[in-house]
């Protein structure tokens, strides 16, 4: 100071601000422990580190080694995080929730009109599983509770063909809101309303449609759209040949386009969740992973139950192309009499079958 007072001025300041410039950073870590909570290291160090950036964001905590001594051994979590409740949730990996619930409730696939469909959406979550979580408290040790998906024939059967007489459970939420304790229910589907006589009626009428030569209806084409055989060149090719499709053909191809239009509707639902989760970013990785993974299997079983049904289809197209086969060798065979008696006989069998 006596040798040169100015220099020690200059060096007081540049203290002051190595001083401000640390405690910026320490400000700084914890806003980022608040903004990327949803890849935060997983667990109880997670829970901790938002407890921490929540405490010192609302003023709970005079500094950073008040925060870690709150939210550690002095045992105040559960009541400084509660004082974020709703504020950081988005970003709070930290936070009660029903993984597929939460991401159901954002979708606007499963609230028509804005009314959220809670029933369709309880019967999604059977089908799809979920991760409840719920954050450990002081005094709690919390829970971590995977629910896989049931893909069994009997619930994807149920929904293609209505449980008839039986009745399937499905979950049942203990509130709308976050449906952190579900039960289940006994669930009754009307075959009315289940998939696959709806889509048996529709190639029934694209069938009469062929044979009257009428445009087939919007709902037709949009089954045609989400069917993976061509269902169309099938009935039109059976119709060229004058013979109508037996019943079991037509059960069978409409079973194969019933599990096209489920796999559509599990798209759609795997979509909207995908879409959902953009604005979801308080999920924890891990679980997320863990909860896609449970879709997958749902989407595998459901694959396994299509190839099945495609190697029926694939035998009746053989037996359709081989007996067409033989019909056209015959044919050439015959004097142009028979000939002409088999396209009468064909004409009459078309006849009787649409009239």
């Amino acid at each position: 100071d006596t040798v040169c007072p100015e220099c020690s001025k200059i060096m007081q300041e540049f203290s002051q601000k190595a001083q401000l410039m640390n405690n910026l950073n320490i400000n700084s870590c914890e806003m980022a422990q608040g903004l990327v909570g949803g890849i935060w290291p997983k667990g109880d160090l997670a829970d901790k580190a938002i407890c921490e950036a929540i405490g010192n964001s609302e003023g709970i905590f005079t500094d950073y080694a008040a925060a870690k001594h709150g939210c550690g051994t002095k045992g105040q979590r559960a009541s400084t995080t509660a004082q974020g409740s709703g504020k950081y949730d988005d970003v709070n990996p930290g936070v009660a929730r029903n993984y597929t619930w939460t991401i159901l409730k954002k979708s606007a696939f499963f609230s028509p009109g804005g009314t959220f469909d809670r029933e369709l959406a309880e019967y999604a979550m059977t089908l799809i599983g979920t991760i409840i979580y719920v954050p450990p408290k002081d005094d709690e040790p919390g829970k971590f509770v995977p629910i896989a998906g049931e893909a069994s024939s009997t619930l994807v059967t149920s929904l293609l063909d209505g449980t008839g007489a039986n009745r399937v459970l499905i979950f049942n939420c203990d509130e709308t809101d976050k449906c952190l304790d579900p039960g289940f229910k006994s669930f009754a589907l009307p075959a009315s309303k289940a998939l696959r006589p709806r889509v048996a009626a529709l190639i029934d009428g694209m069938v009469q449609a062929i044979h009257d030569d009428t445009p087939i209806t919007d709902a037709q084409k949009e089954l045609l759209q989400v069917a993976s055989i061509p269902l169309y060149k099938i009935l039109t090719v059976q119709a060229a040949y004058g013979r109508g499709m037996p019943t079991d053909d037509r059960e069978t191809l409409a079973e194969i386009a019933s599990v096209d239009l489920l796999f559509a509707v599990l798209d759609r639902i795997v979509s909207e969740a995908g879409r959902s989760m953009s604005s979801f970013i308080g999920a924890d990785e891990a679980k997320i992973a863990m909860w896609q993974g449970q879709v997958n299997v749902v989407r595998q079983a459901l694959a396994d139950r299509q190839a099945n049904t495609h190697l029926r289809v694939s035998a009746i197209l053989q037996i359709i192309e081989k007996t067409a086969f033989i019909e056209n060798v015959l044919a050439t065979q015959m004097s142009p009499g028979m000939a002409a008696a088999l396209d009468w006989s064909r004409g009459v069998q078309s006849r009787a079958l649409t009239h």
